[in-house]
């Protein structure tokens, strides 16, 4: 075969075998998705815990004031509705502001990344964003789900006999 004989030959350095580059960087590729499902699970679980210390807080802050409403007669329903809407309102903004910043990361990924022998298209599907946004909204009703349980167990009394 032809690359056996310039393989032999001692003026040719090497010889570059484009089926083998191919396969190469797909076994990197592969590896390399791999360990960016890993760091999205974590993202994942991180995004979760943020939102929930953030119902934590919210609820800790304003204990006295979800106290007094149950007390006037609201319910545990209606108080959480009252937290929850405070949240979304929050998680739409952010989301919207994420949509730039994320587009601003993969330029910045893409352009690192690239090397003179390959580079990385830099391009920000719509199918990231939709996956991107149901995955915010499920650690959103997740840490909705965790938060209600505090509100379940607000101490009204306690909470009114406090003085700040």
């Amino acid at each position: 075969m032809l690359k056996d004989i310039y393989e032999e030959s001692p003026k040719i350095t090497g010889i570059n075998d484009t089926n083998e580059m191919i396969e190469k960087l797909k076994k990197f590729m592969g590896s390399f998705m791999g360990s960016m499902y890993y760091v999205a699970l974590i993202a994942i679980v991180m995004g979760v815990a943020i939102i929930y210390n953030s119902y934590v807080i919210i609820l800790s802050e304003r204990k006295r004031e979800l106290s007094s409403l149950m007390v006037l007669g609201m319910s545990e329903k209606e108080v959480l509705s009252i937290v929850t809407f405070e949240q979304w309102f929050i998680a739409i903004f952010a989301m919207l502001f994420g949509i730039p910043l994320s587009q601003s990361a993969v330029t910045a990924m893409g352009k690192s990344a690239s090397t003179d022998m390959f580079s990385l298209a830099v391009k920000l599907d719509l199918n990231s964003l939709i996956i991107a946004f149901v995955v915010t909204i499920i650690a959103i009703v997740l840490a909705q789900v965790m938060a209600s349980r505090k509100i379940k167990h607000l101490n009204i009394v306690d909470a009114l006999k406090s003085n700040e």
